[in-house]
């Protein structure tokens, strides 16, 4: 109501003087989108779940827990946590409490690397929720609930559409009574390749003021340099700078001797001389065994005064009597996930080790009976997820030769199929990452590095060779860029360094030395918000430093992401698998577009696909009729059939993997040379850089930006030069 009109103080000329009368509202049309992105889902299959899509699932109802069966073990106000220790004293005060803390401390990893581990990262912030008042109630025992960071930021982008920094932000609100945790990789943040200085600090500061304070700092070759300037950060912001030692191989076999019991010792000096307040043993593919934890524990505990934190897979098997043996050794605080999220490519079972370790003087706090009934709930939560579900179904000690992360695994497998091999095809594959290692002179495999070994053993499986035959035939292929990059040292170098003759394959002969990613001047989060304010036009919205580094951390994606938004809206509210698999005739859900705001939404059918290649899908919203209009991305009008590259045809450039094409740089006509970029594709996070094998002139062009196409698809057809 206008003031002048409530004053009364108004004459004929009311609507001649105040023109903001005129000035309405623009609609959200929220309804709208939402069943845009619903009958998107229903009709095609975005989030390329093949046969898998078809579910019979339902969705998780919250986790509500009975007053009287668990009020027993809701703590006394004065009873001290790792949360009160550290508000009180702050990262001094809590490595000093866990030097004298008798109890082992646990920290859970559901919300976080489990999923990443066992369905390729994919669990969404509703069903975390729903969870988020069990555990303020009644685990306030954990040491910390590792709950962002790693590969959860890009995958909120990337596929499950949400803002990894309101995820953050909404579960630290939920659970203000434990310490949260990240897995920040050093220089590379949570990216895949090395960022500018002020990326990394800026980055740090604003998970900081959204609420985290555990971060979990490692480099994927162990390098202390890489991880100075987060150490740094953390402690300059006043959270807790958790440093990690990433182990690989095996201490106790001599035959393993690259990486001894010596050279993890040495790093721990170095951690500790850095300003650690917690050294982390990361063991990310599960190869630390019973014996060797005993013997690596102990050693550090001579070593260096820091409390030790232990973080595990258990793609083996052996993970709890592994941890058991690091208890016993001295580990104050153990990594694990409750029983249903837990095994195999996860961390080991929580439930299982507080059970075997109950009892003794170094029992676990956290009550049984409450991981217990989180695990019944995740179980649930779980079934949601299993078109991501990678199928494995047993434990394998082959991984003490493939040596793959855990969190890898999952998502290599995903991968796999998504490129066009089968499952039968996935052992072969784990045998290529073997010999890419080897090729690569045995590295440490932790995020970037393990995804480096990763896309080169897809591109060898996809081209026919092995890691022998690979050096003996030295094919010219197109490598994607993580490869190339790693050669360049943008990583920077293994120990022991860069195998020459693998480097100059890559990187051809007389490649430069080792060098850091080259920085623009005008590299800035300044330029990055001007950039991104002159991008969204006229606008009251200010760019936000949570908004730019989202884009500075992966353009591509979160450009993606924003479009996502301006077509679909807000799809967090979604149930689950409608969300996943769409919704199928006569369903009928309900979603919050905000608190009051509640929509009722049923399907009544949908159309054949018309000449156009469109489909209409009828809903009843709120009692109304209404139909949305949709492309089926299946009809022959929608796919666009192209020639095959010819094989050992020069002149014929094909695509390497099935994906999508970023960039076109060339045009009809263009002269192109040896070795030129002529387009640029990615393929399941990773991108090609697509090269001219021979000199020519561009005749045709067959891909335009975002075009999907298939492996093997001719992108770019050249022809000779005249003479």
């Amino acid at each position: 109501m206008h003031p002048a009109f409530l004053e009364s103080n108004i004459d004929t000329t009311f609507l001649e003087k105040y023109n903001e009368l005129y000035e309405y509202p623009r609609a959200k049309d929220r309804a709208t989108k939402v069943l845009a992105y619903i009958a998107n889902v229903t009709v095609n299959d975005p989030h390329n779940l093949g046969k898998q899509r078809f579910r019979a699932v339902s969705d998780a109802p919250n986790l509500k827990d009975n007053s009287k069966q668990y009020e027993k073990y809701i703590l006394a106000p004065n009873t001290p946590t790792a949360k009160k220790i550290f508000d009180q004293s702050g990262p001094s005060g809590l490595t000093q409490w866990l030097r004298n803390h008798k109890p082992t401390l646990l920290t859970d990893t559901t919300m976080r690397d489990a999923h990443q581990s066992l369905f390729a990262t994919r669990l969404r912030t509703r069903d975390m929720l729903k969870a988020a008042d069990f555990y303020k109630n009644y685990a306030q025992h954990f040491f910390s609930l590792e709950v962002w960071g790693g590969a959860t930021f890009d995958t909120c982008l990337r596929f499950l559409k949400e803002d990894p920094w309101e995820r953050l932000a909404t579960i630290r609100e939920a659970i203000p009574n434990v310490l949260l945790q990240m897995l920040l990789r050093g220089d590379n943040a949570v990216g895949y390749s090395n960022y500018p200085s002020w990326v990394v600090r800026e980055f740090i500061k604003e998970t900081v003021r959204h609420g985290l304070e555990v971060f979990r700092i490692f480099d994927c070759l162990n390098q202390p340099d890489k991880m100075q300037i987060a150490v740094d950060e953390v402690k300059k912001q006043g959270a807790i700078a958790e440093i990690s030692l990433c182990y690989t191989g095996n201490i106790t076999d001599l035959k393993k001797c690259k990486y001894d019991l010596k050279y993890y010792l040495d790093i721990a000096k170095e951690l500790e001389a850095m300003g650690a307040d917690i050294l982390c043993v990361k063991d990310m593919a599960g190869l630390l065994r019973p014996s060797a934890a005993k013997l690596l524990i102990t050693a550090l505990k001579d070593t260096v005064s820091l409390p030790i934190h232990l973080h595990t897979h258990d793609t083996s098997g052996v993970g709890v009597s592994m941890q058991i043996e690091a208890a016993k050794a001295g580990c104050d605080i153990i990594d694990g996930a409750v029983s249903s999220m837990s095994g195999l490519t996860s961390q080991p079972s929580l439930n299982a080790l507080i059970a075997a370790l109950e009892d003794s003087d170094i029992a676990p706090e956290v009550p049984l009976p409450v991981v217990d009934r989180l695990a019944r709930y995740w179980e649930q939560v779980r079934t949601m997820y299993q078109a991501f579900d990678p199928g494995i179904k047993s434990t394998s000690t082959d991984v003490y030769d493939h040596e793959i992360p855990g969190g890898q695994y999952s998502n290599l497998f995903n991968q796999a199929m998504k490129v066009g091999l089968s499952a039968d095809d996935f052992y072969e594959l784990t045998q290529r990452y073997a010999e890419v290692n080897t090729l690569f002179g045995d590295i440490i495999k932790v995020t970037p590095s393990s995804k480096v070994v990763g896309d080169m053993a897809l591109l060898l499986q996809k081209q026919g060779l092995t890691g022998p035959s690979y050096l003996q035939e030295k094919p010219a292929l197109d490598y994607p860029d993580s490869v190339v990059s790693f050669f360049k040292g943008h990583m920077g170098e293994p120990y022991g360094g860069f195998p020459e003759e693998v480097r100059t394959l890559v990187l051809g002969e007389n490649a430069p030395p080792p060098e850091a990613i080259e920085v623009s001047s005008d590299d800035s989060l300044d330029s990055i918000k001007e950039f991104l304010l002159n991008q969204r036009g006229n606008s009251d919205q200010e760019i936000t430093n949570a908004q730019a580094l989202s884009y500075r951390l992966y353009p591509k994606v979160y450009q993606e992401f924003q479009n996502h938004q301006k077509q679909y809206g807000e799809a967090s509210g979604l149930t689950t698998p409608v969300f996943f698999y769409g919704m199928q005739q006569g369903e009928e859900i309900e979603t919050d577009l905000e608190p009051g705001k509640t929509l009722v939404i049923s399907m009544q059918g949908m159309s054949q696909t018309d000449e156009n290649g469109m489909r209409k899908v009828f809903f009843n919203l709120n009692g109304f009729s209404r139909q949305i209009e949709v492309v089926d991305q299946s009809s022959e009008s929608a796919l666009k059939k192209r020639p095959t590259a010819e094989a050992n045809n020069e002149l014929h450039i094909g695509a390497a993997m099935p994906g999508k094409v970023l960039e076109v740089r060339v045009t009809a006509g263009t002269h192109v040379k040896q070795g030129d970029i002529v387009l640029i594709t990615e393929s399941m996070k990773m991108e090609y850089t697509i090269t001219a094998k021979t000199s020519g002139i561009v005749k045709s062009i067959y891909v335009q930006q975002l075009d999907q196409v298939e492996s093997g698809d001719l992108l770019v057809e050249l022809e000779n030069a005249p003479a």
